[in-house]
């Protein structure tokens, strides 16, 4: 359901409210009030539920991690793989 609704926040959608409700709550991922102009949404990147690329210049990681063992230590792991992957990239992380 995530992914379905920050897809709506791309400006190639025009789905009114949707649209709206999906750019608010990107926002309130982001921390900053910014206009959201483009969303790329993808499942499992290197193993992280959800990655969400905003005006190719915020990457937000989701991860579902109910229920595991080591999760500080995955949770650790998933951070790093981030950082590599913007290391050489116009993008800041959001996790």
């Amino acid at each position: 359901m995530l992914t379905w609704l920050f897809e709506w926040g791309d400006s190639g959608s025009d789905a009114g409210k949707l649209q709206d409700l999906s750019r608010e709550f990107l926002n309130f991922l982001i921390s900053e009030n910014v206009e959201i102009n483009k969303v790329k949404v993808e499942r499992q990147w290197n193993k992280v539920d959800i990655d969400i690329k905003v005006n190719d210049e915020y990457f937000i990681i989701i991860e579902d991690k109910v229920n595991l063992r080591n999760m500080e230590t995955s949770l650790k792991d998933i951070k790093k793989e981030a950082e590599q992957y913007v290391k050489n990239k116009t993008l800041n992380i959001k996790h």
